[in-house]
């Protein structure tokens, strides 16, 4: 019997009365240093985003920006611990005081709802774990019932049915992707909920017992709303709908919707995966004949570079075979078409790249380097500014055996993207593992007439099997006739498009680890959830075991570090990499695939990336590679010897060099990391000595602005309060020279024809236009690691990997250099023509307003832009920085 069921008895009389309900947990604790042991900032604010709900104080949406926001300045001096405490909320299980609370209600006997006056974070308790789930259930949709609703449509492809086709049929496009990658019925939905207790035992049957509560709780409150037309969102009101019951399917297909978008990598309706990677290999074959340009895809690849930045040190080498010949099946060039599931195959729809949004980070050291020797953490999750929020909120949730508080995601009920436990702080990030791939099937002639403009039959094992097909209808609001979307499946999963190989017709289908796998995640948020289960830095570890998404999780408790790697990653056939399509007969399937079962042969979780306590005595990740060899999804291509988690480094090591860190230390290590421009931070020792001294005059000074920068700290920030960055010059020639550097960078390794495709047609990263800011922490773009590698190798630097050749100044040390300086001069005068020859005019405002981001260099300047989602009141935006959007600190004491 798990822990939790044997202590439940237990648990259970311990906390009488719901207002002075402890539940076990005993009263909140401080750290020795007097601070509570979590503390967490939400910058857009918890507000609400049922707009014809009970009035809240306005305060809620935007009482913590100005505690945000001011961090930024502070960080510089910041020293005393006790100061953290204008910046961030005691995260406590401890009841509010009476005078802090803003709202009570009972939905039921057994259940309370506090709020507190200020924020409006719902705080949830419950005499037992279905009560609290209930809770949590209920409170989510006290608050985001209209948001709720929408994300449910988009998780099942109807969102057409409660906002219509929209502009430019962009609510029809998301039905679209949806039901191309997503096509499970609601008794394959239905099918895994109750498999949950079969296949995860206790486990499962406690998952199913708390989603059954949480879906009770939100549709208790549908059913106030539904009885009580005053409390009806306006939402509704003015499509003129209801909001319909839930059930426990809909986040089963939350769970679906979520692997198969940006946590597993799989890529949007038409993401260009391994068909992207295929067109330029061919591409750059053509440009560099057959080896050679294969050498220089994996060196723009990098898959497996010996010099990369990484959160752990130790190799996994994971599916890192090279490529068997007779496995890829590279769909000739320009042949590729996206399925269109409103008509069938159709052509016009170009390939489109993912957004590289991915900007969580973590920062953890252990108590070895700590005043107090216990360790610190500063952590969190990254998903914009909009308020109240897509879909995260804060809450809190307790009962017998249940302590969580943090970020409730979409991916309910469990909110753990950032928060903690009972006795521990916790975050993820998402990583870009390779858990997916393409299989082109070949097509065999059942039916007269057959070919891939309507396919109706394909070649597995020997055998011509029909491909399952799938119908559905859609209702777009406002219209009377109906939508067919319909979609197709083989063996493998959804199909995806078709092409020629070699002239010859085939179809092209997508297979992803988390395929029927989609609820094992709920089993690992459930232990962390339950106190008992999750006592130990090896039981937070462990529990990412079930994860299938790919995620990386950090956790802190009173005397550990740790982090793990979440994901479901399969074993490929002996000479498959992963990076292009190949043969889907059978004889490349993932080891031990079953079709019937879909199984197959995983990775262990022991060799997953992981550590508790390493021997470096800190974890830093942001979004980073999580350990040499490990897997990379296919449309990622910014990991190497340079990456932005250099910054979290970097700064760590300016405090410990002074000797143990304070949790203010860390605090402000991580602040200032986030305005670190970490591409100039270290390009520039290498790109200054490249360059030299200039007899041009304007270079020259050119040249001294980026140095004089650099050697402050190469910091993108208003420390001193004036409404303008530091080095403004230097912030304008950094900016423009960053992009008109990479662009002359990419045309000599790739020609003008395959760069205009960069993030359209292949997966190179796109391009930054010239004049439009790019976050400087942001992942690395792809120009700067082979240049970093080119430069160390012309200025004899110790380096472990290479290059298959120098593509800066192809070869000479004296054409590199010119490439350098003739993209600086063009840089100077874009700048110049803009905002005058004199630099020391050259002025750079740390929030840009309305006029300012009217003017030639509008997009130039970077800030923070809060965007409403519903009739909030207006937000100012706050000077750019790239902190988590929920970001907490956490040192836990005995």
């Amino acid at each position: 019997m798990p822990r939790l069921l044997q202590n439940i008895p237990l648990l259970l009389p311990v906390c009488l009365g719901l207002s002075t309900l402890c539940l076990a947990l005993g009263t909140a604790r401080a750290t020795a240093q007097g601070l509570p042991e979590v503390m967490g900032i939400n910058a857009p604010g918890q507000g609400k985003q049922n707009s014809s709900a009970s009035a809240i104080p306005a305060s809620a949406y935007d009482s913590q920006r100005d505690m945000f926001a001011n961090l930024l300045q502070a960080a510089p001096s910041l020293e005393d611990d006790e100061a953290l405490l204008a910046f961030y909320r005691p995260m406590s299980f401890e009841p509010l005081a009476e005078e802090d609370i803003g709202s009570r209600v009972r939905p039921r006997k057994d259940v309370e709802i506090v709020r507190d006056r200020i924020h409006w974070v719902p705080r949830v308790r419950g005499e037992t774990r279905e009560a609290a789930m209930f809770g949590a259930g209920y409170a989510r949709a006290q608050d985001r019932l209209w948001q709720m609703d929408v994300n449910r449509h988009i998780w099942r492809s109807r969102l057409i049915e409660i906002l219509g086709r929209g502009d430019n049929n962009e609510h029809l496009e998301q039905d679209l992707m949806t039901a191309q990658r997503n096509d499970y019925s609601e008794a394959e939905l239905q099918a895994m909920f109750d498999q949950l207790d079969e296949r995860f035992g206790e486990w499962g049957a406690l998952v199913q017992s708390d989603l059954a509560a949480y879906v009770a709780g939100t549709n208790a409150f549908i059913a106030e709303v539904l009885a009580e037309e005053s409390l009806l969102p306006a939402e509704y009101k003015a499509r003129a709908i209801q909001p319909g019951q839930w059930r426990v399917t809909d986040y089963i297909a939350e769970a679906a919707h979520s692997s198969m978008s940006y946590r597993t990598g799989t890529g949007k309706l038409l993401g260009p995966r391994e068909v992207g990677n295929a067109r330029l290999l061919q591409q750059l074959q053509a440009k560099y004949g057959e080896e050679a340009g294969y050498a220089v895809f994996r060196d723009m690849r990098n898959r497996d570079d010996a010099d990369v930045q990484t959160v752990h040190p130790t190799r996994r080498a994971v599916n890192l075979d090279q490529d068997d010949p007779r496995a890829l099946a590279l769909p000739d060039l320009g042949s590729y078409e996206a399925l269109h599931p409103l008509e069938g195959f159709t052509a016009g729809y170009r390939l489109k790249a993912e957004a590289d949004s991915g900007r969580s980070n973590a920062l953890l050291v252990d108590g070895r380097f700590t005043t107090s020797g216990r360790p610190i953490s500063v952590q969190g999750p990254q998903d914009g500014f909009a308020y109240p929020h897509f879909y995260n909120s804060e809450i809190q949730i307790v009962g017998p055996d249940l302590a969580a508080h943090g970020i409730l995601e979409l991916y309910g009920p469990y909110p753990f993207n950032g928060g903690r436990g009972a006795t521990f702080a916790a975050s993820l990030t998402s990583q870009y593992t390779d858990t997916a791939d393409t299989f082109v099937l070949k097509l065999c002639d059942d039916s007269a007439g057959q070919s891939s403009d309507a396919p109706t039959h394909y070649v597995y094992r020997g055998e011509c099997i029909p491909f399952d097909k799938i119908t559905r209808e859609r209702q777009a609001l406002g219209e009377s006739k109906a939508i067919t979307l319909r979609t197709l499946r083989s063996v493998y999963g959804p199909v995806i498009g078709r092409a020629t190989v070699d002239g010859e017709p085939v179809v092209l289908t997508q297979a992803r680890s988390t395929w029927f796998q989609e609820v094992g995640s709920l089993i690992g948020y459930a232990q962390l959830a339950t106190p008992s289960a999750s006592e130990s830095a090896a039981d937070l570890v462990n529990a990412i075991e079930f994860v299938s998404n790919q995620l990386a999780h950090y956790f802190v408790n009173k005397d550990a570090i740790a982090f793990a790697e979440g994901s479901f990653v399969p074993l490929r056939a002996k000479g498959v990499s992963g990076d292009f399509p190949v043969w889907g007969n059978g004889d490349w399937d993932w080891q031990g695939f079953d079709p019937d079962t879909h199984s197959y042969d995983r990775v262990p979780f022991s060799m997953h990336p992981q550590a508790i306590n390493p021997a470096s005595g800190v974890i830093a990740s942001w979004n980073s590679q999580m350990a040499p060899g490990w897997s990379i999804a296919d449309n990622k291509w910014t990991f190497g010897s340079f990456h932005r988690n250099m910054a979290l480094e970097r700064e760590l090591a300016k405090v410990l060099a002074e000797g143990k860190a304070s949790q203010a230390d860390i605090v402000r290590a991580h602040t200032l990391a986030q305005v670190l421009d970490v591409t100039w931070a270290s390009l520039w020792p290498r790109v200054k000595p490249m360059i030299g001294e200039t007899k041009q005059s304007r270079l020259q000074e050119a040249l001294s602005l980026l140095d004089d920068w650099v050697e402050a700290g190469a910091y993108r920030a208003d420390f001193d309060g004036d409404g303008f960055n530091e080095h403004g010059a230097a912030l304008h020639l950094a900016d423009a020279w960053r992009s008109s550097l990479s662009h002359r960078y990419y045309d000599v390794i790739f020609g003008a024809a395959i760069v205009a495709e960069a993030g359209e047609r292949n997966n190179l990263p796109p391009l930054v236009p010239h004049g439009v800011a790019s976050s400087p922490s942001t992942p690395a773009t792809l120009w700067q690691n082979p240049l970093m590698k080119d430069l160390a190798f012309y200025l004899d630097l110790p380096r472990r990997g290479d290059l298959s050749r120098r593509y800066c100044g192809s070869g000479k040390a004296a054409d590199c250099r010119a490439l350098l300086i003739d993209s600086l001069s063009e840089a100077i005068d874009r700048r110049s023509e803009v905002l005058g020859q004199n630099f020391s005019a050259w002025r750079m405002p740390s929030v840009c307003r309305d006029e300012c981001k009217k003017g030639p260099l509008g997009e130039a300047y970077l800030q923070i832009e809060f965007t409403a989602t519903d009739k909030a009141p207006a937000i100012a935006p706050i000077p750019w920085q790239n902190r988590p959007t929920f970001e907490l600190t956490a040192s836990f004491d005995d």
